[in-house]
């Protein structure tokens, strides 16, 4: 069976922020796109205050390329 992608983001990382409030009563959240793309969304700070180091944020390097993929499997 053919996979059928849905998604492919190249590029660098961009830390930005999503305006949530559209959706919610809440107010922005950072985003982190890849060619426009919301590929994670949240600071990965955890609830004490400490930066996660398992969240997304934190490992992509905003100076590298990198491609992101969504298929149909």
């Amino acid at each position: 069976m053919k996979r059928k992608i849905i998604i492919e983001a190249k590029g660098k990382p961009v830390i930005s922020e999503f305006d949530k409030s559209f959706y919610t009563d809440d107010h922005d959240v950072p985003a982190l796109y890849i060619n426009g793309q919301i590929i994670a969304i949240g600071n990965g700070i955890d609830d004490w205050n400490i930066k996660d180091k398992e969240h997304l944020r934190w490992k992509l390097d905003k100076n590298k390329t990198y491609k992101v993929t969504i298929e149909e499997i």
